[in-house]
């Protein structure tokens, strides 16, 4: 429920059993009369209610829908009913009665009073609370409602970004009428197969954590207390007394033949004592919110007599009973017992190994080759086990085979064996928690709305108590710091909070092996610190064997204790960090990109530059005192050549932004407050910024796909725009990539040709016939950057697209940014990836607090950065000045190696 700021909202607090019977017996008796005056009332009181939990102006948005609905219901049953004897006038032979009208009224404003208590329920409600009602006696289907409650809000706007998507990567505004019923077509198809992919992700994660499971239990966060009990019994009198009005012929009403009260109905005083009660029980809610307003005034009160110190608590010399205490104590003791996972993990597994494969092969059904092909390899207990290879190599696929219940279909054959164990005994429900699964994408792995009831998912599945379940929640949220998210909807979470979630509520079960698919992908560099640093408690301090595939690996490299890099479905090699390293440094190897700045600048300075038994530094703080022991680096010129122009201010303005501001709710806060931006013919400018500060709001408002709410927008005349979301789904709407790349031949004139060639260029062809759903996270990018450069933009957008590539394909991406910034096309990019961005960027701005800050040409930008700058920065500030790119670092170590090679 979203908090109206200055309210004090109770109904979340109230017990879901009282919340679920109030709303629900509001609904039967609205649908049950048609008395006007209980009808208006019913009306009024949900009226009253939604505007105090959604404000006003919300709810007139939605009678822009309702009036319509309702004046249609009147419309048509004046038209069609006939009944009635006070004739208005004949339409045709037909009589239209004032009967007629009043009656299709008061149906009309039946159900749109329908639609407000629902609307209010919503509101108030969650899945957590449906589970908690009906969690023990009905688990699947009270999890299937609660799945619903949740997930058709977040379709209507994933629906929503779909639409300004495709509008984005299209031009809609320039769109003839006669394209846009194949728009709308096309957009269902894609909201349909990305809610059946968002369905697949959920369904992994609800596997990797117990579901379905014989032993699930229902957590009961709400305690019943004497307030809930007394509403419960207010409640049901209330209904008792309609129910006996009913009874009675107190509602009645009559339409037809004239509208009148029936002669037989009791007598005024006892109508006016229903329709009184009525009013007190359809109000309800309100008195919470005056109870609630009364209680903290008291607290504000009670806190004045201590001298204005806040105290927290109204009983602060309550005594305790202690031989309660004692009882209760007892009772938990004896219910916890020794049920399914009450007590921690025993080291009852093989010694020595978590998990081994041998000649594991596996194919997808339907495909030409295997995604894994005779893979063998063994991982050790309590390590961190680094995966790396080039998009597709098969690294999702491993992790996935690696715990049985998340194997995908499709033909296996090989040995696996987990823990000391055949992995089918770990299909059953009850073992496969103790293998945790982190994918990619924050969202599709949430199944349920708040924080406590996300951790506490997989832990009901295996059947905990309350206790249990309660130290676990304790336990596991003070371990990751996030104690006070544990009432907030996980809809409220940034992408990096998403993503600590995530992790906790795998780790939360106590699993003995953890699998993470690309887990920090979409996360800004300080939320990928902070997730990387709670990873590295995890292994340390709990001993959990970690399996992690990540193709940035500069962070995580130093902390790996073995690296397996993978290419065609095959180990290619698998070993420590130091000798991954060496290595791709002796074989010229082209994921030589991939392995830390700090120790390709090592190595470019010559070998005798090694120390330590001939270990290369890996971290920066290394690479620094690697710098600092070298005077005669940083004794050289420090004057370093910049190929960018020299002053970019004097370019043609092609795009014009002016204060901006913008929010997706009126109750919201404003994502853009007064953003402003110019950009130049022909630039790249690189807009960055942490998860959730707007960065794609923006580029949505420069597409002019979503309107601001204030400000300008300029453009140049007859300026295409083509803009890519970070999610490639959204664009996808046919069965093969050769069809997604054609589907817009004909409206931007392009032929067979010039996909061949894109797809050439980007490595694509091979792919030609494979769906676009089907295709590894790098290569869905690079199928939907073909598929907006064929629309030939004057001014392209994209948003992460760099998302799921390795580091060769960055590199080759790079490239083709180059290219295309060649031929005059100008740029806006969105990134978390600093040092690509530096390579190409002519500009940058950083998205702060909803404005556009220190936008500066690249190296100004990126030399006045501490934190938000480029690892070559990092490593040479305060040593090597001017240094901000890869290149610029290397060529200045090169020529110590020159001279040393020299002098020998």
């Amino acid at each position: 429920m979203k908090s109206v700021k200055g309210k004090f909202i109770n109904l979340r607090a109230t017990h879901p059993s009282l919340l679920l019977l109030y709303f629900f017996s509001a609904l039967i008796f609205s649908m049950l009369t048609l008395n006007p005056a209980y009808l208006l009332l019913s009306f009024f009181a949900a009226v009253a209610l939604n505007i105090y939990l959604e404000g006003a102006a919300k709810l007139l948005r939605s009678f822009r829908y309702f009036i319509p609905l309702h004046l249609l219901i009147v419309l048509a049953n004046a038209l069609f009913s006939g009944n009635g004897l006070t004739v208005l006038f004949y339409l045709g032979l037909r009589p239209v009665t004032l009967e007629s009208i009043i009656y299709g009224f008061a149906a009309g404003l039946m159900l749109l009073t329908i639609l407000l208590w629902f609307r209010a329920y919503q509101e108030v409600s969650s899945s957590d609370q449906l589970l908690s009602v009906g969690g023990k006696r009905f688990p699947v289907t009270s999890l299937l409602l609660g799945m619903v409650l949740r997930y058709v809000p977040d379709t209507i706007e994933h629906g929503q970004k779909v639409m300004m998507s495709q509008k984005a990567l299209l031009g809609e505004e320039n769109m003839p009428r006669r394209e846009r019923a194949a728009f709308y077509t096309r957009m269902s198809s894609v909201l349909m197969s990305w809610s059946m992919e968002n369905a697949l992700d959920t369904s992994i994660a609800m596997r990797a954590k117990g579901y379905p499971s014989d032993r699930r239990s229902s957590y009961k966060r709400h305690r019943f207390s004497v307030y809930d009990a007394v509403g419960v019994v207010f409640i049901l009198l209330m209904i008792v007394l309609q129910i006996i009005g009913f009874a009675t012929g107190t509602h009645s009403f009559q339409y037809y033949p004239v509208l009148t009260l029936p002669a037989d109905i009791p007598p005024i005083s006892w109508r006016l004592i229903t329709l009184v009660l009525y009013a007190l029980y359809l109000f309800f809610p309100f008195y919470l919110e005056f109870m609630e307003w009364r209680g903290r005034k008291k607290i504000l009160h009670a806190e004045t007599q201590f001298g204005g110190q806040r105290k927290f608590g109204l009983l602060l010399d309550q005594e305790v009973d202690t031989r309660k205490l004692e009882k209760r104590k007892m009772n938990q003791m004896s219910n916890s017992g020794l049920g399914p996972g009450s007590e921690y993990q025993v080291d009852h597994h093989h010694p020595a190994l978590a998990a081994e494969l041998e000649n594991l092969s596996f194919a997808y059904p339907g495909a030409d080759s295997k995604a894994l092909d005779g893979l063998s390899i063994s991982f050790e207990r309590g390590s961190l086990t680094l995966l790396t290879g080039s998009s597709g190599s098969g690294k999702t696929t491993l992790l996935r085979t690696l715990s049985p219940v998340l194997t995908p279909a499709g033909s296996l054959t090989g040995s696996r064996i987990i823990h000391g164990e055949p992995a089918s005994a770990y299909e059953s429900a009850d073992k496969a928690v103790q293998i945790g699964f982190v994918q990619q994408n924050p969202d599709n792995q949430i199944i349920l709305d708040s924080v406590w009831h996300e951790l506490a998912f997989g832990l009901e599945n295996q059947g905990l108590s309350n206790q249990d379940i309660e130290r676990r929640l304790a336990e596991t949220s003070t371990f990751f710091g996030i104690s006070d998210w544990m009432d907030r909807k996980v809809s409220e979470l940034s992408g990096g909070e998403k993503q600590i979630l995530n992790l906790a509520s795998s780790l939360v079960m106590q699993p003995d092996l953890l699998l993470l698919d690309e887990p920090m992908a979409q996360l800004d560099p300080i939320s990928r610190k902070r997730f990387l640093s709670m990873l590295g408690r995890v292994n340390d301090e709990t001993g959990t064997t970690i399996i992690i595939s990540e193709h940035i690996i500069d962070d995580i490299l130093p902390h790996a204790d073995k690296v397996a890099l993978l290419e065609n479905g095959k180990v290619n090699f698998c070993a420590s960090a130091e000798e991954y390293v060496n290595m791709l440094l002796e074989a010229d190897n082209k994921f030589q990109i991939s392995i830390p700045l700090s120790a390709r600048m090592a190595a470019a300075s010559g070998s005798e530059a090694r120390a330590n038994e001939n270990k290369l530094p890996l971290t920066v703080r290394e690479g620094r005192k690697f710098l600092l022991d070298r005077q005669e680096i940083s004794e050289q010129d420090t004057g370093t050549a910049d190929v960018r122009p020299a002053d970019l201010n004097v370019g043609e303005i092609v795009l014009s932004a002016r204060d901006i501001w913008f929010r997706y709710e009126k109750d919201a806060p404003f994502v853009l407050r007064g953003a402003s931006l110019d950009i130049q013919k022909g630039e790249l400018h690189a807009i960055l910024g942490g998860n959730g500060s707007g960065k794609s709001t923006l580029m949505y408002i420069l597409s002019r796909s979503l309107p601001a709410l204030r400000g300008k927008i300029r453009r140049a005349e007859k300026q295409e725009v083509a803009m890519l979301n970070q999610n490639p789904m959204a664009v996808f709407s046919q069965d093969t990539v050769w069809d997604e790349l054609m589907e817009f031949q004909q409206r931007f004139a392009y032929d067979r040709t010039d996909v061949q060639e894109i797809m050439e260029r980007l490595n694509l062809t091979q792919l030609k016939d494979r769906h676009p759903y089907d295709l590894s996270g790098g290569e869905m990018q690079k199928t939907a950057l073909a598929k907006a450069l064929l629309t030939k933009p004057d001014l392209l957008l994209l948003d992460e697209p760099v998302k799921g590539l390795d580091p060769v394909a960055r590199r080759e991406l790079a490239a083709i940014l180059e290219e295309l910034k060649q031929t005059g096309m100008t740029m806006i990019l969105i990134t978390h990836d600093l040092d690509f961005i530096a390579r190409l960027a002519d500009r940058c701005s950083m998205l702060f607090d909803g404005h556009v800050e220190g936008s500066a040409p690249i190296r100004e930008f990126f030399a006045g950065n501490a934190y938000f700058t480029t690892t070559a920065h990092r490593l040479t500030r305060g040593i090597l000045p001017g240094v901000v790119t890869e290149e610029e670092l290397l060529s200045r170590v090169r020529p110590m190696k020159l001279r040393k090679e020299m002098n020998d």
